[in-house]
């Protein structure tokens, strides 16, 4: 994997170079690195508000960064950029969960998609240029697919809470395999105006037994925002704002979640290759508000059909995220 990691990691440093510099590069800013801050992150997502209940229908994320992770096992799959002014050090773990458009039928519903669930855990460090306004992010995770994942039992659980009827097909999800993910994703900015407007562009590649994959997109956002050079949180202006925009095309080439596990084939439930759409468009729009070391983030995001027979689908994220300088 090594050597596949390696040649996907150059071919994107080397593509970000090609891009138009509409920026001035800021070399004070590259000669006098930030010092790296210690964060909490919670995330969660789902399509309740849409009172839709299907495809992905909910997730959870935990996310932790401190200097100190800078000596995590794993640190050496996890290349930086050459010559990058900051570096964040990090820890992840992420749930997320899978039904059917129809969730009170107990039968497999073969022209569907199947149940599916997945939890992983790992690390990741994002390394920044912010005079080039460049940024990259690699990250490497370790987890299970199925019933190991407890989705199921997650869901079931949160229905209860909100008086909502129980999912009847979870003993037909996707059968229990293990989750080796990899991820490596570049972002480019091509525009800014103060700090008040940028664009930019991104590229994605994530590989493993979960997702094969290859993104690329564009990236928007306005407002009020701290300084590019990494003020610490807490410092300068108390509020903070902004809105964003992101769209991207998903070259899809396996997708556990439709497909089942690579080692486990005996999945009661799961979509044949021809059944997979190999392009996927997705979008979100998004809000941040700040104050001090308190950040709060709300998104809604759009996605096309991810297989023939199927329909969009949207579900809406909320951050809640403590920084410390």
């Amino acid at each position: 994997m090594i050597p596949v990691i390696h040649g996907l990691f150059t071919c994107l440093v080397a593509g970000v170079q090609l891009l138009p510099h509409f920026v001035p590069t800021d070399t004070a800013g590259v000669r006098r690195p930030d010092a790296p801050a210690r964060s909490l992150e919670v995330g969660l997502a789902n399509d309740l508000y849409q009172r839709t209940d299907r495809y992905y229908t909910g997730g959870f994320v935990l996310r932790y960064t401190a200097p100190g992770l800078a000596r995590a096992p794993l640190r050496h799959l996890l290349p930086v950029l050459p010559g990058a002014a900051r570096h964040t050090y990090g820890v992840e773990s992420v749930l997320d969960v899978f039904t059917p458009a129809e969730t009170h039928i107990t039968e497999i519903q073969r022209d569907d998609r199947p149940y599916a669930g997945y939890w992983y855990a790992g690390q990741f460090v994002q390394s920044d240029q912010p005079g080039r306004g460049i940024s990259l992010r690699t990250a490497v995770h370790l987890g299970v697919l199925g019933p190991p994942a407890a989705a199921g039992r997650v869901q079931t659980a949160i229905h209860r809470v909100v008086d909502c009827a129980l999912p009847a097909g979870w003993g037909h999800q996707v059968g229990a395999d293990v989750v080796v993910d990899y991820q490596v994703q570049l972002r480019k900015r091509l525009l800014a105006v103060g700090r008040v407007l940028e664009a930019g562009t991104l590229a994605e590649v994530r590989i493993g037994t979960l997702y094969d994959q290859l993104r690329t997109g564009a990236t928007v956002r306005f407002g009020k925002w701290q300084p590019r050079r990494g003020t610490a949180p807490g410092r300068g202006k108390p509020f903070r704002w902004s809105g964003s925009w992101e769209g991207g095309l998903t070259g899809v080439g396996y997708n556990a979640t439709l497909q089942g596990g690579v080692f486990n084939r005996s999945s009661p439930h799961t979509l044949g290759p021809e059944r997979i759409n190999r392009l996927v468009w997705e979008q979100t729009a998004g809000a941040v508000v700040g104050w001090r070391n308190v950040v709060l983030a709300f998104g809604q995001t759009w996605l096309s059909r991810e297989f023939r027979g199927g329909k969009p689908h949207c579900w809406n994220s909320v951050t809640f995220r403590i920084e410390v300088p």
